[in-house]
């Protein structure tokens, strides 16, 4: 599998993002995405290495401010099927996407 192109990027040693697909694929395995899910990893790739506000994210990816907890869940469920450290947490302000 290629580094990264126009149609997937490497996130880790074996996990890609699909943009044609919208999933994840780990360990040559797809792995489904919810449609929040993909608004919200493909709104950070697309700003990859900056630091994405709340704000943003929640009107971005839900149309409307919602709960501290929803964003919060959504980001663990992404982490879990991810299973890598990419997503970071910047405390009172936002997500950024680090990719080594």
């Amino acid at each position: 599998m290629e580094e990264n192109n126009l149609l997937q990027i490497k996130l880790d040693e074996k996990i890609y993002y699909s943009f044609v697909d919208k999933n994840i694929i780990k360990n040559g395995k797809k792995i489904t995405l919810t449609k929040n899910e993909v608004l919200f990893l493909e709104l950070l790739l697309e700003k990859l290495n900056y630091l994405i506000s709340k704000n943003i994210l929640e009107n971005s990816v839900f149309k409307a401010s919602v709960d501290e907890n929803t964003l919060r869940n959504m980001v663990y469920r992404l982490r879990k099927k991810i299973d890598t450290d990419t997503i970071a947490t910047i405390k009172d302000l936002g997500y950024i996407i680090k990719i080594k």
